[in-house]
């Protein structure tokens, strides 16, 4: 009779646990276990049964919650990590030589950083050839040495002066092409159409230097050389009159 009640309390307390919604419940079954084995309506076994149910139940109800948050805000997307160069002083490098290329007036480039104008010079290059700019904003970081934010930083911050335009060419449910990049500012287009800021060196004329030098007249025509170079040092350094010829040629102070 006395095991029977045993039981009837252990499948009553089962039962309750079965039927908790939450945590707090199951908190709630527990404080009242312990209370009821002390006063000997339950057994030694049972309460231990009991702990066990209650530990297992706030397991499955854990397990529950989580599935309810991941269908309710949907699959989590992987985190982008953004490409970081192998060797930063190669990058370093390819920044500053950009920058030096001077594709850029300098009266444009104050506006910019220095990661900036390494990117915009990238694309002002690509628009001196061919007149636009549609390389990926990755590309345009890896040739510039800079990260893709700069580039966008630089772009944002040139279209908003009025130094460039720049075409979007989205495509409804397909991956959006590039972006087409050009340079209206006139300042820059004239400075580009003038090399860019890269002096151009004229070339060497040898073929009269080497004729000169076969007919052996080339001693004598670097000596006239070296005498005018002579008498300019002499004009330099004196008074005209004091050079000129004839009876009204003053003398030299004492």
């Amino acid at each position: 009779m006395l095991a029977a009640q045993f039981q009837d309390n252990a499948a009553q307390f089962h039962a309750t646990i079965a039927a908790a919604k939450n945590t707090n419940a199951l908190d709630e079954i527990a404080r009242m276990m312990w209370p009821a084995h002390a006063k000997g309506h339950l057994l030694d076994a049972d309460a231990t049964a009991i702990q066990a149910a209650i530990q297992n139940r706030r397991a499955a109800l854990a397990g529950r919650a989580i599935d309810n948050r991941i269908s309710r805000c949907g699959p989590r997307r992987p985190i982008r990590r953004h490409p970081r160069s192998p060797d930063k002083l190669a990058s370093v490098k390819r920044r500053r030589r950009q920058v030096a290329s001077g594709a850029m007036p300098p009266r444009i480039a104050d506006n910019f950083t220095f990661a900036e104008q390494a990117a915009l010079a990238v694309v002002a290059r690509l628009c001196r050839r061919s007149g636009l700019c549609v390389l990926y904003i990755d590309a345009i970081a890896s040739l510039a040495g800079v990260c893709r934010t700069v580039v966008k930083d630089a772009m944002r911050h040139a279209k908003t002066l009025g130094l460039i335009t720049v075409q979007e060419r989205r495509r409804p449910g397909l991956p959006s092409l590039t972006n087409i990049v050009r340079v209206i500012s006139r300042d820059w287009l004239v400075w580009l159409k003038m090399g860019g800021g890269v002096a151009h060196a004229s070339p060497t004329i040898t073929h009269s230097f080497s004729k000169r030098c076969e007919r052996g007249d080339f001693d004598a025509s670097l000596a006239r050389g070296r005498q005018q170079a002579h008498d300019a040092r002499l004009a330099r350094s004196r008074p005209s009159a004091w050079l000129s010829d004839g009876p009204e040629r003053r003398s030299a102070p004492s």
